[in-house]
């Protein structure tokens, strides 16, 4: 069992709606590194050049903001992470949106983001094929990037019935081949995202800690913390909420066995 103390604990900034003020970031980097924490990822549901946008480059204001932002954080003495999620690229066949990719990761590149990762999560993928596909775009994107830890997240991250009504069945076997595919083509890939909820019901068959621990794969496990921190506006909250998550995690990863990183 990995021991809670050893394990770096983080903010994703990974919300559907409004997302943060450039401002708000650069307050926070002081904030979490006071409170202890170790990085904050940049991957707010609402920028479309990350997600359904992500074939078109980045406006310059935006990669100057994401630059001095990194600056923040790392200054903080807090590691810098960006979340890419491109938008169903798995349905298209790699030869329409190679270039896309590359351009993207090469910008990325210029902000030099400590941890990438590559999101597919709320989006379609009935696919039989599914799982090599997703593979097949890690071991691009790390080919690509100059980042230093790759974390990604599946398409059905749990065996909540929601995902399949809104995404599709998933492919029989999708967790154990996506693991297995890319611990093989993508070195230094995690396990992104484990459930939403902490709390591993033993009565699920094949949870995300569960196929990791089998494919000897760490898991980077998710509270979905944020929704009850909501906005960087109010610190004292966040600093209640924040500071339990960083204490009481040892409850929680007591629970998963192998485990890369606890984001809030």
């Amino acid at each position: 069992m990995t021991a809670a103390k050893d394990v770096p604990i983080g903010i994703i900034e990974g919300f559907f709606g409004r997302p943060w003020s450039w401002p708000d970031r650069a307050s926070y980097a002081g904030f979490l590194g006071e409170i202890g924490f170790d990085f904050y990822i940049y991957a707010p549901k609402a920028d479309p050049y990350l997600r359904r946008r992500w074939r078109e480059p980045l406006p310059e204001p935006s990669v100057e903001a994401l630059a001095k932002t990194a600056e923040a954080f790392r200054d903080a003495g807090l590691a810098f992470g960006i979340g890419l999620s491109p938008f169903e690229i798995h349905l298209e066949p790699e030869r329409t949106t190679a270039a896309a990719l590359r351009d993207k990761v090469a910008q990325l590149n210029e902000i030099d983001p400590d941890i990438l990762c590559i999101l597919f999560d709320d989006m379609r993928g009935d696919l039989p094929e599914l799982a090599a596909r997703q593979a097949a775009v890690l071991e691009r994107v790390a080919g690509l990037s100059s980042a230093r830890r790759f974390v990604f997240c599946p398409t059905y991250y749990s065996h909540d019935p929601v995902l399949e009504a809104v995404f599709g069945a998933m492919p029989a076997g999708y967790l154990d081949d996506l693991v297995e595919v890319s611990r093989r083509k993508c070195l230094g890939a995690d396990l992104g995202a484990g459930p939403e909820d902490p709390d591993l019901r033993i009565d699920q068959p094949a949870e995300i800690g569960e196929v990791a621990l089998r494919h000897g794969t760490e898991d980077l496990l998710q509270d979905g913390v944020l929704g009850i921190v909501g906005r960087a506006e109010d610190e004292a909250a966040s600093r209640a909420v924040l500071g339990d998550a960083r204490q009481d995690r040892g409850l929680t990863l007591g629970k998963a066995r192998q485990v890369a990183a606890h984001v809030v």
